[in-house]
């Protein structure tokens, strides 16, 4: 039973997912493929790596 649960979540995440990048391209007016920036990842969520590992060294959680 939990596989089953598991894939629906996987399916509903996956649905919210392509929702949200065809909801942001339709309101940017650009595609991962087509875009000025060169940008192969515009639509996706962005974040700061660096920002992480400094608060993780630090002992503040991020």
């Amino acid at each position: 039973m939990s596989s089953s649960v598991s894939s629906s979540q996987h399916r509903r995440e996956a649905k919210r997912a392509k929702t949200r990048e065809t909801e942001l391209s339709t309101s940017l007016g650009y595609t991962n493929e087509s875009n000025p920036f060169g940008d192969s990842n515009l639509t996706s969520t962005f974040r700061w790596k660096k920002k992480e590992q400094f608060q993780e060294a630090a002992g503040v959680r991020p």
